[in-house]
């Protein structure tokens, strides 16, 4: 498990609009994003309840400034309380699978997220909000700025895979289920019908029978 981010706190700043940020030094461990936690821009009301769109992004071997989106979760602001971190519990189906080394970034339409300039991270400002996509490339060549912002993401492993194991499990029994159950008899003339008398045995008669059998034909004679 590793969380990878900065203090989720109240700060001095927020972006005047939105940008798509990509965060190359806050690199995340093996496994499956859980939770994104942040603090929302309680200065703006328009702000404060917009939706964001947080990412992970994929070094692209060889390039240096070339990095690849494997991940979108986009987070809604309706019902979100301002002025509070939040603790957002990214559903099973929508966690994002994460390698040692990818990175965290978000995107927004308004200055949702408070920062504070300064610190040793190196943010890279992307003028690119709209139409962003899973295997999409992005070059962070552009505005590089010394901040941190209060967002951080909760990376913990094997997780899915566990559930997902049950899930199959269960389904597969579940199909042998209706497999046993949707079977329908065989007819009386089939081949592999089942009878009452078991296999190899004939009617041949008893050694009472073939004795009573005896008897009867002397007493007629």
């Amino acid at each position: 498990m590793c969380e990878v981010g900065w203090p989720v706190e109240n700060r001095e700043k927020v972006d005047n609009r939105g940008f798509t940020m990509v965060a190359p030094d806050k690199r995340l461990c093996r496994g499956h994003v859980t939770k994104w936690i942040y603090q929302r821009n309680i200065s703006q009301v328009l702000a404060s309840k917009s939706d964001f769109q947080a990412i992970v992004f994929r070094p692209i071997l060889g390039s240096g400034t070339e990095f690849k989106i494997i991940g979108i979760t986009s987070i809604s602001g309706r019902y979100v309380q301002t002025g509070t971190p939040v603790i957002y519990k990214v559903p099973l189906y929508q966690r994002i699978e994460v390698e040692e080394g990818d990175v965290i970034g978000w995107s927004t339409d308004n200055g949702i997220i408070p920062y504070n300039v300064g610190g040793p991270s190196n943010i890279r400002l992307i003028d690119l909000r709209n139409g962003l996509e899973i295997g999409q490339k992005v070059d962070i060549k552009a505005r590089v700025q010394k901040r941190e912002y209060s967002i951080k993401a909760v990376v913990e492993g094997m997780i899915y895979y566990i559930v997902s194991k049950t899930k199959q499990t269960n389904k597969q029994t579940k199909t042998n289920k209706q497999i046993k159950t949707n079977k329908k008899p065989l007819h009386p003339t089939h081949p592999n019908k089942q009878t009452n008398t078991p296999r190899n045995q004939t009617n041949t008669p008893t050694s009472k029978q073939a004795s009573k059998q005896t008897n009867k034909q002397k007493q007629t004679i």
